[in-house]
């Protein structure tokens, strides 16, 4: 008879899980399920309790948790102020904070990833550079750090779910789940995406790729739509149509966003005042900044630089490779 040589670590009575923007119908969800309900019975108790978090949640006494999965239907979405200032809220209340598929653009969005690199799913490339031209992003599956990871979705969902089972509840259980699922967990390197899924990019014959460049380039002094559509050689209405068929956002949403994205590149980056960061980013004033910054991202820029200034007197959190190194 054999006996096997691991051991099980010590796990607490009950595992909190949650999630929050995802279809229920979805892939993600779905994939999720399977995880934690065949570590519930692999483990022959209701180990992991895994439930949806709506809006109206987060202003009750809901109880810590242990891990929340945040997602999102579209880009929209994804990236709305609701689902910011909740992830915000999420941040304080989890343990563990994994953005998959378009929650990892909320999480960028929101500012919570610290400068690190965001995993993204090589067909979003485009919209995350065109949304984010200041963050850094990867086309890792997973991007793993302290208390916060990345995921660019799609399969790699099920292992972000193995790797919280085996930070939860040990090395051994996610083996077994991995088996019963019959999955194989060296498959997924975490070190990239297929190449059979090619990376989508922009020639420069497309307008999209121009009009960010155009944008980038004036930060300090916004140029009028007028002007831009002049510059790209099109019509008013058909910039603003493509800008909202591409981004589900309008033109001046989305140059909006280019400049705040600056200007949190600034607030982490530079010691200038944010007076000066108001006026370099094209805003009128200082309240007028303050105001739009805190009603994109539900926070202060004088929050931020705050806790950008903390974050920069700790030490990195572990590299991707470390945690894919335990794994091993």
């Amino acid at each position: 008879m054999r006996h096997r040589s691991r051991r099980r670590q010590d796990v607490p009575a009950q595992i909190e899980i949650g999630h929050y923007g995802m279809p229920d119908n979805g892939l993600d969800i779905a994939l999720l399920r399977a995880v934690f309900e065949t570590a519930n019975a692999q483990g022959r108790r209701p180990l992991f309790t895994i439930r949806p978090l709506q809006g109206g949640v987060f202003s009750g006494d809901m109880s810590r948790l242990d891990a929340c999965f945040i997602g999102g239907p579209d880009i929209l979405g994804a990236t709305a102020p609701t689902a910011i200032r909740n992830a915000y809220d999420l941040r304080r209340r989890s343990a563990m904070l994994i953005g998959i598929g378009f929650g990892a653009f909320t999480l960028t969005a929101a500012r919570l990833t610290d400068g690190a690199a965001t995993a993204v799913h090589r067909k979003d490339l485009p919209k995350f550079r065109e949304l984010f031209p200041f963050s850094r992003y990867s086309t890792a599956l997973i991007e793993w750090g302290d208390r916060l990871a990345t995921c660019a979705g799609g399969m790699a969902t099920t292992e972000a779910a193995l790797m919280i089972v085996e930070k939860l509840a040990g090395r051994a259980l996610a083996g077994d789940v991995a088996g019963s699922l019959l999955y194989h967990r060296n498959r997924f390197t975490l070190t990239g995406q297929t190449l059979a899924v090619p990376e989508p990019s922009a020639g420069k014959g497309d307008i999209m790729a121009r009009l960010a460049e155009l944008l980038r380039d004036h930060v300090e002094t916004p140029l009028a739509t007028e002007d831009l559509a002049d510059r790209l050689s099109v019509s008013i209405r058909t910039l603003q149509r493509l800008v909202r068929r591409r981004l589900d956002c309008t033109l001046m949403a989305y140059y909006r966003q280019i400049r705040l994205e600056h200007a949190n590149w600034m607030l982490r980056e530079t010691s200038n005042s944010i007076s000066a960061i108001a006026a370099s980013t094209g805003f009128p004033s200082h309240s007028n900044f303050t105001r739009q910054y805190r009603t994109a991202y539900g926070v202060s820029p004088s929050a931020v630089r705050r806790r950008a200034r903390v974050q920069s007197a700790k030490p990195r959190p572990s590299l991707p490779t470390q945690a894919v190194q335990a794994l091993r």
